[in-house]
């Protein structure tokens, strides 16, 4: 920004009288100046706002004195120092929460050991008063009140539990106060720097310092806040120990061997005679979560088919690498033979007399084989076929009639009511 230029006085007009005017000595002096003054105005245009306050970033760090420096770091420095305090005090509050939730757990130690020795004291006494005790009445009175007592003593030593573990949970949250507060002082720090490089941001490191001022104080409070409640679960644990009866508690390394009446036990926790029943009354893992629905060892290849690689797939491809053989079925001989093509897909049958093979039973579309017929030793012996049997050309083959000779029947069922066949007369 260039400095305007100054204006100097040309003509004295006092020298001249009445119409003695240098009009153009007037002008120049006029028009120098407006040009000091218009240079003026637009330099501070530069500088100034509307408002008549300075512009942004016109005062710079090299603009202004050390002492504005000082004055900043000054309140900068408190701020850092106030927050550092807090913290302190916040992790003085929580160290002492960590001793009141320690104390909360030694207290419940010593209760839980005094518990122990004053159940072998009772366990003692509970069996002398048993031997000496003759009424049966009062007994189970006694009985009914222990189960109250034992109720009573678990619900205490629950709330011991909880108490310490609230305790923990104040602790902490006291520790997290205090890191909150250091965290705080770290930014005000950081805002204290970057005041330095510029004067404009000045205004904003002492407000963040002040802020981080406040929220150290807000941590301080909370700290002790976390204090005041870490004390009062203390003390709650405390009383909470302390109203146990121990006489009444069923004890941990006894495994419930212990209780009174085991079959009251198991009728409460609902688990039936399923707490009597041996371990092979249950299914394993391997088997299924019910035995009454689990696979058996023993019904495997009886009610279950077993896995067999060397056995065929009825509904897949199956390519084999040695023979597969089928059984030859021998078939009743009589007035009507009927076969069954659910047994077998090769048969055999010797002729005594003049017969009618009738329309087998079972048939299912792509089962094929053979049927051997064998002439009895008189021979001349006729079959006659049930109406699902087709020839070739329609025309019923005629058995080979010689004594003991042996035609093939080769079929190939094509439905459930059409077998296609073939007869291989006197094979030799």
């Amino acid at each position: 920004m260039a400095q305007p230029q100054a204006y100097n006085r040309e003509t004295d007009f006092t020298d001249r009288d009445g119409d003695d005017t240098n009009h153009a000595a007037i002008n120049e002096e006029l028009d120098a100046a407006a040009l000091s003054i218009n240079q003026l105005r637009a330099n501070a245009a530069l500088i100034q706002r509307d408002d008549g306050a300075l512009k942004n970033g016109i005062v710079t760090a090299d603009a202004l004195a050390n002492s504005a420096f000082d004055a900043v770091l000054v309140q900068v420095n408190e701020a850092v120092q106030d927050a550092e305090e807090a913290a302190t005090s916040a992790l003085v509050s929580a160290t002492t929460a960590n001793t009141a939730r320690d104390q909360a757990v030694a207290a419940r130690i010593s209760s839980e050991t005094a518990r122990d020795a004053t159940i072998a004291n009772a366990n003692a006494a509970s069996a002398s008063a048993l031997a000496a005790s003759n009424s049966q009445t009062a007994a189970a009175a006694s009985q009914a009140s222990a189960t109250a007592s034992a109720t009573a003593a678990a619900g205490s030593q629950s709330a011991a539990a909880t108490s310490a573990t609230s305790a923990g949970t104040s602790a902490t949250t006291a520790t997290t106060q205090a890191g909150i507060a250091t965290t705080k002082a770290g930014e005000a720090a950081a805002s204290a720097t970057a005041s330095a490089s510029s004067a404009a941001g000045s205004q904003t490191a002492r407000l963040a310092a002040e802020a981080a001022r406040d929220d150290a104080q807000t941590a301080r409070t909370q700290a002790q806040n976390a204090q005041a409640a870490a004390e009062s679960s203390a003390s709650a644990a405390a009383a909470s120990a302390a109203s146990i009866d121990p006489t009444t508690i069923v004890r941990r390394a006894n495994n419930l061997s212990d209780l009174t009446d085991a079959s009251a036990a198991r009728t409460n926790l609902e688990l039936g005679t399923a707490a009597t029943q041996a371990s092979t009354a249950f299914a394993t893992a391997a088997q299924g979560t019910l035995a009454g629905t689990a696979l058996q060892p023993g019904a495997i290849g009886v009610s279950v088919q077993g896995f067999d690689a060397a056995t065929a797939k009825t509904n897949a491809a199956q390519t084999f690498t040695a023979a597969q053989r089928g059984a030859i079925a021998t078939l009743t001989d009589g007035a009507t033979i009927t076969p069954d093509f659910a047994t077998a897909n090769n048969f055999q049958v010797t002729l005594g007399g003049n017969r009618t093979l009738a329309n087998p039973t079972n048939l299912v579309a792509g089962q094929s084989g053979f049927i051997r017929i064998v002439q009895d030793a008189t021979g001349s012996r006729t079959l006659a076929y049930g109406s699902a049997w087709k020839f070739a050309s329609g025309t019923v083959p005629s058995l080979t009639t010689t004594a003991n000779a042996v035609d093939i029947l080769a079929y190939a069922v094509e439905s459930t009511s059409r077998i296609t066949a073939r007869l291989v007369g006197d094979v030799k």
